[in-house]
């Protein structure tokens, strides 16, 4: 066990597609954290002005989106098997491209948003946002092999913690001092374009082990 944990550990491909994943999750869980709220407090008090309807409105824009997620995550998987040969770094490149744009626009939003165009976003960041994941764990599986694929994710999961823990209180802190969501939906965007980059740069050492 001692042995296949030390060889896991020095698979740097592991840590390449880790590091990845890292900003990916943290502006992941940030989204599914705050869209809710965003929506309650700003883009929806025009156009909804009771506030219980708005709760209710933005958690259908939140399920919505964690629907996109659920799609994202099968439909992901057979783009890479089936159109891009199994190199799943490349649709990792792709997704954090377009998970960038989305919460761009998303930071722009207020209460002129057309009703459709909104739900629009809202999906589309459900299928990059939260539909990356398949991708994720594909890529290490074939980075790392199946004699040490349990102990590259686990390994590789217990890292990207640090996103999932210490992402939304960030993001909180981020709110709190500057008063504008439209700041922290920009920085989530870099952190998905900043993934992006590296999985692009990580491109040309993408391999698959037995």
């Amino acid at each position: 066990m001692r042995a296949g944990l030390r060889e896991v550990a020095r698979n740097r491909v592991l840590w390449n597609v880790s590091s990845i994943a890292v900003l990916f999750v943290t502006a992941q869980t940030c989204v599914i954290t705050y869209l809710a709220l965003y929506l309650t407090e700003v883009v929806l008090p025009p156009a909804i002005p009771d506030e219980n309807s708005r709760i209710i409105a933005a958690g259908g824009y939140l399920a919505l989106c964690q629907l996109g997620g659920v799609i994202g995550r099968v439909s992901w998987g057979m783009v890479s098997d089936r159109f891009l040969r199994g190199r799943r770094v490349v649709g990792l490149a792709f997704l954090g491209g377009a998970a960038a744009i989305l919460l761009l626009f998303m930071a722009t939003s207020s209460e002129w948003t057309p009703v459709w165009l909104l739900a629009v976003t809202v999906f589309g960041i459900g299928t990059t946002c939260v539909g990356w994941n398949g991708l994720y764990h594909a890529l290490l599986v074939d980075s790392i092999g199946q004699k040490h694929a349990a102990t590259g994710v686990g390994l590789s999961m217990s890292f990207t913690q640090v996103g999932v823990v210490g992402g939304p209180p960030l993001f909180g802190l981020i709110l709190d001092l500057t008063g504008s969501y439209a700041q922290g939906w920009t920085i989530l965007a870099s952190l998905f374009g900043l993934g992006a980059i590296l999985a692009l740069l990580h491109t040309g050492r993408e391999s698959h082990v037995v």
